[in-house]
């Protein structure tokens, strides 16, 4: 992953003045990695960018109840969004991501009643 705009420029910055943000061999995209994970409703743009931001930091949301909710239409605008996007890559921006970063058993919540 690229690192994001600002903390490119700003690790560049103290790098040029002699100083360091890197610790213990870590970079700012490495945190970004490890640490942020994007949410979404309808952002097609961000899609497109998911090979800069990380299939694996991106999670859609339907926003429900809210009002700016994506409810009754979640699963034709979800669609929609996610045309043209490997199904592998769907299913992690859909559901896996949300599993993994909340530790949901998928495998309970999946189970018939």
């Amino acid at each position: 992953m690229a690192l994001p705009p600002t903390y490119a420029s700003a690790w560049r910055s103290l790098r040029l003045a002699g100083r360091s943000i890197v610790r213990y061999g870590y970079f700012p995209s490495d945190f970004f990695r490890r640490n942020v994970v994007l949410s979404f409703q309808e952002d097609t743009i961000g899609i497109r960018l998911r090979d800069v931001i990380g299939v694996d930091n991106m999670m859609w949301g339907s926003d429900y109840p809210h009002s700016e909710s994506t409810f009754p239409q979640s699963r034709q605008i979800l669609a929609e969004i996610l045309a043209g996007v490997p199904e592998d890559e769907q299913a992690k921006i859909a559901a896996g991501n949300t599993a993994r970063v909340y530790n949901f058993d998928v495998a309970r919540l999946t189970a018939p009643a």
